[in-house]
């Protein structure tokens, strides 16, 4: 959906025609499509929206002209940020919320770096396990050159006898 707002009511599933409250809805507001649209002041959401978002001075104003109960609000808001109480609750509530994204941006950090230390570890042993089998594999071909048979190879090497015949 394009729109930033989506309302749902509650209707009686077999018969849509009929709604169970005309009080009651459901309202969702995605705020990060509301940042990208252009707020019109001529709606009431609109204009509380531009109050929550904590917009410009300018746009503001213009909302709480139109609104007078945002006007009002912001006078709340106002007189609570005015008690030390409050302020420190609040800053305290930032802290914990900026802390919990450095633990987990740290705990990413950590996690990415212990899989790429793992994935190299991995690599290294890989390409040892490689190099053993190439440098088994120009042994059983020497071996072979000089009349070993597979058998004896298969014992001396540690590689099986079917893997002895597959090198050659």
């Amino acid at each position: 959906m394009d729109s930033y707002s989506t309302v749902f009511h509650l209707w009686e599933d077999r018969h849509k025609d009929c709604k169970l409250t005309d009080i009651m809805e459901v309202r969702f507001i995605e705020l990060p499509k509301f940042r990208r649209a252009k707020p019109d002041l001529g709606k009431p959401l609109d204009r509380w929206l531009v109050f929550i978002e904590d917009s410009p001075e300018e746009v503001l104003e213009m909302a709480m002209r139109e609104e007078p109960a945002i006007a009002r609000a912001e006078e709340v808001l106002q007189y609570l940020g005015s008690f030390d109480e409050i302020r420190r609750y609040y800053e305290a509530r930032e802290m914990a919320v900026h802390d919990e994204i450095t633990r987990i941006t740290g705990a990413r950090e950590e996690g990415l770096r212990e899989g790429i230390e793992k994935g190299i570890e991995k690599g290294i042993q890989k390409g040892m396990e490689k190099g053993t089998f190439q440098m088994k594999a120009g042994i059983v071909r020497n071996m072979r050159s000089i009349g070993v048979k597979d058998e004896e190879i298969s014992r001396l090497t540690g590689l099986t006898v079917e893997e002895v015949e597959s090198i050659i």
